[in-house]
């Protein structure tokens, strides 16, 4: 059965004091990856993806329900810190169906408590504020662990990539000299050495950053600068498959070379000068997931698909260039 979805609930993945949860609302997780909520027969439940795989459901029932009270259903954190699915309307009229405290749980100091959809999955009972040095007293203790994500329909925000830290990587120069009363043919020959890195760092929504190690399989194109842009315009190379490791650098040696025809006028020098400049950028994109799943303590692994979204980091190359500068007369014939 799944969660009865009509809209998604307030207050997101937080279910605070004073809120309650009732079938037809569901919880998301920040990542955007988990869901939580009441299906109609009152019973709660933690699912994973799009596909709203089920990971967690509440075991049996801590009170009898009771047929007077009709067949709606809510769940509340209390001021308790006690977390309770209720039979009954909203607030009066109710009767506890299920509910966390046990014979372990032990009852907190102070009345500030809330639930939150992590983005692991979990689903657990702080006591405390968001945002501060909270307290867990209760989880479901069913969290997730990514083992690997393909990743399709990636989209690089090019309007919001940052380009930073422009420099020369290397650069060499040639004087061709013609100490003659006519035109020769020459030629300026160069070899550049420079290296590139890459790295996916990834995030699944806005908040939770995907551990570094997770295997990805990536059908995309790459953020490349534009060739012989002296302003680091960037552009998109074809899309391909490739596999990469979240969070891991790929480092590639490269090389700017040629052989260039000079044509050097009677009595004149020309300065050659080919110079490779690189840059970093940071290009934010989105993707579309399949995650594969590993649930904590077990060794079932599922599928799921769901947001994807992180920035692409690389150093390249930006600018590729030769010119050639002529003097005249020439610096030989002067010093002869």
């Amino acid at each position: 059965m799944a969660i009865v979805e009509s809209t998604p609930f307030a207050g997101g993945p937080i279910l605070s004091l004073g809120q309650y949860l009732a079938p037809g609302q569901y919880m998301a997780s920040r990542n955007g990856l988990y869901f939580a909520g009441i299906e109609a027969d009152g019973t709660f439940h933690v699912y994973a993806g799009n596909e709203r795989r089920q990971i967690y459901v509440m075991s049996g029932t801590s009170y009898k329900k009771d047929p007077t009270t009709g067949n709606q259903f809510y769940a509340v954190v209390q001021p308790d810190g006690n977390f309770v699915v209720y039979q009954g309307t909203v607030p009066d009229n109710s009767h506890p169906v299920w509910g966390i405290e046990q014979a372990w749980f032990k009852k907190p100091q102070g009345n500030a408590f809330y639930a939150l959809l992590q983005d692991d999955g979990n689903f657990v009972v702080y006591q405390g504020q968001p945002g501060d040095n909270s307290t867990p007293l209760w989880a479901t203790n069913a969290w997730m662990t990514t083992v690997s994500i393909a990743m399709t329909n990636v989209r690089y925000d090019l309007d919001n990539a940052k380009v930073m830290n422009q420099q020369l990587a290397n650069s060499t120069q040639q004087m061709i000299t013609n100490k003659s009363a006519v035109q020769q043919s020459e030629s300026f020959t160069f070899d550049l050495t420079y290296t590139t890195s890459s790295t996916f760092s990834l995030q699944v929504g806005q908040t939770s950053t995907v551990s570094a190690g997770v295997s990805l399989s990536i059908e995309a194109g790459i953020p490349l600068f534009e060739k012989a842009s002296i302003d680091a315009s960037l552009t998109v190379s074809a899309e391909s498959s490739f596999s990469r490791t979240s969070g891991v650098e790929v480092t590639q040696g490269q090389r700017y070379s040629g052989t260039i025809p000079v044509v050097v006028p009677a009595d004149s020098v020309i300065n050659c000068t080919a110079t490779v400049s690189t840059a970093q950028m940071q290009v934010p994109f989105t993707a579309n997931g399949t995650y594969t799943l590993a649930l904590h303590g077990s060794s079932n692994r599922f599928t799921v698909t769901g947001p994807v979204q992180g920035s692409y980091n690389a150093t390249s190359a930006f600018y590729l260039n030769t010119t050639f500068d002529q003097q005249t007369p020439s610096i030989a014939a002067k010093a002869a």
